[in-house]
């Protein structure tokens, strides 16, 4: 299934580009002393490309939605993301940023309402934004009762404090990938490609780590700093 997903998409991303490189312009190309555009001699060609701009712009579109159903997890309206930190400053940001992709979420206040949130139904959530430090319960032992309670989506650490230490720690709690505050949107593009091609599954021993702008599996090691 995921093998005719990548066919489709490369199909559709093959006809956008010779719609928008080959005729997109030739289409409505009229010498600059005319006028008003004259149509082209060759009439039998005319109302197909006349056509084709709509089309690429189909197949662009066709390309964003079947972004999350390659894998034949879940679409991306479907997916489902918790936020969680004490600043509704921060909430609120990642919120927007989310929004811009298409995606919908919850937000939680600290760890103890987080976990709650997730373990009551661990399939409800595809992916959390856990920030570190908040009351009552950080984020790291957040993380660690996620694991201990048998969630097995992708749990995103989104912290401000990058030392080495602490860093270690967060990642052998549980998280599988560590963001810098403040978030952007590059890293999220780059988090969600990556989603879209190998689903939201954790695996044990492993963290996400970049190369050349994409995310990868890779064996825990003890540092780690994804730069957004």
């Amino acid at each position: 299934r995921s093998g005719r997903g990548s066919c489709r998409r490369a199909a559709a991303l093959a006809w956008g580009w010779r719609c928008a490189s080959r005729s997109w312009w030739r289409a409505w190309e009229a010498p600059s002393t005319s006028a008003s555009p004259s149509p082209p001699a060759d009439w039998t060609w005319w109302p197909r490309r006349a056509c084709w701009p709509p089309a690429a712009h189909w197949c662009y579109r066709m390309t964003r939605r079947t972004a999350f159903t390659r894998t034949g997890a879940v679409s991306r309206k479907d997916l489902k993301v918790l936020i969680v930190d004490d600043a509704a400053s921060n909430r609120k940001m990642l919120q927007m940023l989310l929004r811009k992709l298409d995606l919908q979420s919850d937000t939680a206040e600290d760890g103890v309402m987080a976990v709650e949130m997730v373990l009551q139904d661990p399939a409800a959530f595809h992916l959390v934004f856990m920030d570190n430090l908040m009351p009552t319960m950080s984020g790291v032992e957040a993380t660690r009762q996620l694991r201990k309670g048998g969630y097995t989506h992708l749990v995103v650490g989104v912290t401000g404090n990058v030392l080495e230490d602490d860093l270690a720690e967060y990642l052998s709690a549980g998280a599988d990938l560590i963001l810098p505050k403040p978030l952007k949107l590059a890293s999220l593009n780059m988090l969600f490609r990556f989603i879209g091609h190998h689903g939201f599954a954790t695996r044990e021993g492993m963290i996400l780590v970049e190369h050349s702008n994409k995310l990868r599996w890779t064996p825990n090691p003890r540092q780690l700093l994804l730069k957004g």
